[in-house]
């Protein structure tokens, strides 16, 4: 086994020399703490992606460029805690006989075959993605994408609606499967209170969404780099200046060869 060297000063450093049984939240913290490069899929917008107000990181993505962010340990574990519902969320609507899906998760063979059902592609908007799950009504005999989300107690007590981004998100799942609406449920993750939305499909806001993507694929065809929208999560943002490792939107320069073009994927 490789022999590990400890950074001087570090935070594991310290704690491991005060042998307490702290070391082993610092070790499982540093190494959920590292820089991630994160690789963008060439071509391609992502539904998640899309409520995102700043053209220029979605040029991004669709470019493919690399990206380096840090995610703060306990915020990796919010998101750790977000998928597994997701996947117990699933299993719910496999058991109860009301997901038109065949397969959940479980094993890892069944998470992938769950994954290819749930995949879309939308070629003519260069979307591609995977929804959540796709449920059915037996009284009414309506079907619904089915999108889950979870939050904290906080952010869940003043929930009145769908949010704005993720009413977005679910437009490209109900155009590609022909679906005229969404049931969004929201669950609160400090005691598993369940609020659920329906929403329509809007023809207005999808042709937006349609819009806003050929502007970006075309500014990005000539070179061009849309327009940056700053935000007060900025720090968060793979390409944003001050991140390590990226020079930022002022630095952006086209490589020669870079293909953006993947509709054959």
């Amino acid at each position: 086994m490789k022999k590990q060297t400890i950074p001087k000063g570090s935070s594991l450093s310290r704690v491991i020399a005060q042998r307490t049984g702290g070391w082993l939240q610092a070790r499982v913290d540093d190494y959920l703490e590292n820089d991630i490069e994160r690789r963008y899929d060439p071509g391609w917008f992502h539904p998640s992606a899309l409520g995102n107000p700043c053209d220029a990181l979605l040029a991004f993505q669709y470019m493919g460029s690399m990206g380096k962010s840090t995610t703060k340990a306990r915020t990796q574990r919010i998101f750790d805690n977000g998928t597994s519902r997701d996947e117990d969320w699933k299993r719910y609507l496999h058991k109860s006989g009301t997901s038109l899906m065949k397969h959940w998760g479980g094993s890892p063979e069944e998470r992938k075959l769950a994954s290819a059902e749930r995949y879309i592609e939308i070629k003519s908007a260069h979307i591609r993605g995977e929804f959540d799950d796709l449920v059915f009504n037996p009284v009414t005999k309506e079907t619904a994408v089915a999108e889950i989300k979870t939050m904290n107690t906080e952010e869940w007590q003043k929930l009145r609606a769908p949010k704005n981004d993720h009413i977005i998100q679910v437009h490209p799942y109900m155009f590609a499967k022909g679906v005229l609406q969404t049931i969004f449920i929201y669950e609160n993750k400090d005691n598993q209170d369940i609020k659920t939305y329906v929403k329509k499909f809007d023809g207005a806001l999808w042709h937006s969404i349609e819009l806003r993507l050929a502007n970006i694929v075309q500014l990005v065809e000539s070179k061009q780099l849309p327009w940056r929208t700053p935000m007060l999560n900025d720090s968060q943002c793979a390409f944003y200046a001050k991140n390590s490792g990226f020079p930022g939107c002022g630095a952006f320069q086209f490589k020669e060869g870079i293909n953006v073009s993947s509709k054959s994927d």
